[in-house]
């Protein structure tokens, strides 16, 4: 089992179901997810809570919900 790292773009398609590319997302997500331990730098953690931090605290929580189970990896040069 290897490590699927995954961008921006494609964690706040899966979170977002009004995202015109949410279904794709999620798909892949959940085929990664078959064959890959997943995980997002802390970058991508500070970026997929911008929007739900001004939305409010339900949005916050279901972000925080899907980086518990991902691993959330420093900023390194091979990260980045």
């Amino acid at each position: 089992m290897g490590l699927a790292l995954l961008d921006t773009s494609i964690v706040i398609a899966v979170l977002n179901q009004h995202d015109t590319l949410h279904p794709e997302a999620r798909r892949s997500l959940l085929a990664a997810r078959d064959r890959h331990a997943l995980a997002i730098s802390a970058l991508t953690y500070a970026e997929i809570l911008v929007g739900p931090l001004r939305a409010g605290e339900g949005a916050v929580e279901i972000v925080e919900r899907f980086a518990a189970q991902t691993s959330i990896l420093e900023i390194s040069p091979q990260v980045a």
